[in-house]
């Protein structure tokens, strides 16, 4: 037995220091001392201790003859080398630091996501059903890489249905690409990978309960379902996405407001309430009911009967602010970056606000209501009360008729205290509705003001943020010369430098 051993001694010895390597290797990579970690240490030290009852003196001359003494400085280098480096990775296991130099910010989380993740109660478990040759894939790797980063209660899975039948039979797969999101035993699936598709997901499985949003129809009014640039179907499937069920109510049918209703919107309605419209809204605010009220200039709709008790009005002008106009555009669409601290308007990057009026405080304001200004317009605008001159394009700032600025665009209203009987009541009033209109609503921050606005009403203050934009589609475009240049560059340019560099360290050595 012992002469078997001395003859396998040296293959014995290089295998036991190979699976020295290969655990530290492991341990590197993984940055975890897991059940592979410790059988290939276990190994090695077995391996070893063979080797050295087989043939104690190729140890001794190891460590104590002339090769290890004139090889013992470049033991102590590699010795430092890997210390350096698991000092490096302990370093950096404990304190993250991650970059992203994309151009567009590709892989650096909305903070709406980052604030959601980082609120996460229950562990939320991610499976996609993906083939391996989908080119989504990996783009949907990356994200999902970033979610687990922020929090350890992101777990997720690929399966490929081809490969797994069994698994995606299980859960009723039909579909490729489908990605299921699990958590508390609630379950949602969706197709898309962007990161307002996740982050909605998210969203929806964390939530036992949908709260819902009512649009007053009846007047005109902006249509949730609506495609075309004016519709708000946009802003239908961004409330969507932060779990909200939309619907739309007629005031003038149903006479009073849905029980169910977390926040009533009135956008914009183009004629007059019917009294009964008007009271079933102010009955719901005195309810302690939540609104979202904006009216174009010019219209006369007798919202001024609903508004009264909460001492906002509107402003019979229109807003000109030539400060805040972009070059060569209109001064009646100022992009607006004065806001007033608030949760609505917290982070809130500029808007574009396209022919808006004033609203107002009225001259008694009860203590138990706090009002804020949350958009305003600059130092140089007025409120222009001419509408005529306007028509004309010969609108100028008359002192003894304008009101000078700022003016405020939107303010929102809430009634503090717990003794009174509308306590609870939260009101935004704006002087435009076009900002959230389906060709405004990307904007600047034009689509997080309304859903601020919407989410502070349905007091989801959580859901408040800078959300997700959609990803960008880059195409360059190469003209046939800028092709064929690529093409002749990277099969004959790269290589000739190659055999360039090569010839000239030959015919230098020579």
């Amino acid at each position: 037995m012992r002469a078997w051993l001395q003859r396998l001694a040296v293959p014995l010895g290089v295998a036991g220091l190979l699976a020295f390597a290969l655990a530290l290797t492991i341990y590197l990579l993984t940055r975890e001392l897991d059940l592979r970690v410790e059988v290939l240490l276990g190994v090695g030290v077995v391996l070893l201790a063979l080797v050295a009852v087989a043939r104690p003196e190729m140890i001794r001359t190891a460590l104590t003859g002339r090769t290890a003494r004139y090889g013992s400085n470049m033991g102590v280098f590699i010795a430092a080398f890997i210390g350096i480096l698991a000092l490096l990775n302990f370093v950096s296991d404990r304190h993250h630091r991650r970059l992203d130099l994309t151009e567009m910010g590709e892989f650096t989380l909305s903070p709406q996501t980052v604030q959601i993740l980082s609120n996460l109660a229950e562990p939320v478990k991610i499976t996609a059903f993906f083939v391996e040759a989908n080119p989504r894939r990996q783009n949907l790797e990356d994200l999902l890489v970033e979610y687990a980063h922020q929090t350890d209660r992101i777990d997720y899975e690929f399966v490929d249905p081809d490969l797994e039948p069994f698994v995606a039979q299980q859960y009723g797969i039909t579909s490729y690409g489908t990605i299921v999101f699990e958590s508390a035993g609630r379950r949602q699936d969706i197709f898309g990978i962007d990161e307002q598709d996740l982050t909605g997901a998210i969203v929806k499985v964390r939530r036992e309960t949908q709260k819902v949003v009512y649009f007053l129809t009846g007047h005109g009014e902006r249509d949730p379902s609506g495609y075309d640039q004016s519709g708000y179907s946009e802003v239908r499937d961004a409330l969507e996405r932060d779990n909200y069920v939309v619907n739309t109510v007629n005031l003038a049918i149903s006479s009073t407001v849905p029980a169910d209703a977390s926040v009533l919107v009135v956008a914009s309605p183009g004629s007059a309430l019917l009294e009964q419209e008007s009271e079933a809204i102010t009955a719901y605010l005195g309810d302690g009911g939540k609104a979202l009220i904006m009216q174009e200039p010019g219209a006369e709709v007798n919202l001024a009967e609903v508004l009264a008790d909460w001492s906002v009005e509107y402003g019979d002008d229109v807003i000109i602010d030539p400060d805040r106009a972009l070059f060569g555009m209109d001064p009646l669409s100022p992009v607006v970056d004065r806001f007033t601290f608030s949760e609505i308007t917290r982070d809130l990057p500029s808007v574009v606000i396209s022919t808006a009026r004033s609203v107002t405080r009225t001259v008694e304001q009860p203590e138990n209501v706090s009002i804020l200004a949350l958009v305003e317009s600059s130092d140089g605008s007025w409120g222009e009360t001419d509408f005529e001159a306007l028509r004309r394009q010969e609108a100028q700032f008359d002192p003894g008729q304008d009101t000078p600025g700022p003016l405020a665009m939107a303010m929102s209203v809430e009634v503090q205290g717990t003794g009174a009987e509308a306590a609870g009541t939260r009101l935004v009033v704006c002087g435009d509705s076009d900002f959230a209109a389906n060709s405004s609503l990307m904007l600047g921050g034009n689509g997080d003001l309304f859903l601020n606005a919407v989410n502070w009403l349905a007091e989801e203050e959580e859901l408040i943020s800078i959300r997700p934009r959609p990803p960008v589609s880059r195409t360059l475009i190469l003209s046939p010369g800028e092709a064929r240049f690529l093409q002749y560059s990277s099969l004959i340019f790269l290589p000739a430098v190659v055999v360039v560099v090569g010839a000239a360290v030959w015919w230098r050595r020579r």
